[in-house]
């Protein structure tokens, strides 16, 4: 275990997760295939191929050019949305079994949130979302703090290197989605 002192002056535990817990949470999520095309080839057979962004015009066909990038806009959307999911779940995962936090005895911090005019109409009543919700909003003081307890309980729960720095960017991302939402 680490001890984790955020930029609000809270400090918590941090400690690994288990490996295949954190394998069951990606593997909740199917990521959708990029749309197809049917190639020729030389000798005559029709492949089909993903699509990227470079195949998306047809010479001289600007109906199935407007259907493909209609398409690749849709599988676009998709992608960022289970992303979104994933990071989500993960960034879960990660502060209530990954973190131990000393929950307050009283609600004193939910008085001083509705006294400087919070919404606490979101703060759930299960004890495991009121924990989330207090540690997104007591506990967790800047973007830094979550990425900087994120990176640490991958790296304690033996996670490689590049998947850590993928997941960073992807919580990166999801925070920066959560402030647009809000806003």
């Amino acid at each position: 275990m680490v001890n984790y002192t955020t930029t609000v002056g809270k400090t918590i535990r941090l400690k690994g997760l288990p490996s295949m817990l954190i394998e069951k949470i990606q593997g909740s999520v199917k990521m959708p295939d990029p749309p197809t095309y049917a190639a020729t080839t030389a000798g005559g057979d029709v492949e089909n191929h993903f699509h990227n962004e470079t195949t998306l015009d047809v010479e001289g066909d600007p109906e199935q050019t407007a259907k493909n990038h209609k398409a690749w806009e849709e599988y676009i959307t998709e992608r960022d949305r289970i992303n979104a999911e994933l990071s989500e779940r993960m960034m879960k995962l990660m502060l209530i079994k990954g973190t131990e936090v000393e929950m307050p005895n009283d609600d004193e911090w939910i008085e001083e949130q509705v006294f400087v005019g919070a919404d606490i109409s979101k703060i759930p009543e299960d004890r495991l979302g009121r924990k989330y919700y207090y540690i997104v909003t007591e506990v967790i003081g800047s973007p830094d703090d979550l990425n900087n307890i994120m990176n640490t309980i991958m790296k304690i729960s033996g996670v490689g290197e590049e998947a850590v720095l993928a997941a960073e960017a992807s919580f990166r991302r999801a925070v920066e989605e959560a402030k647009v939402i809000e806003s």
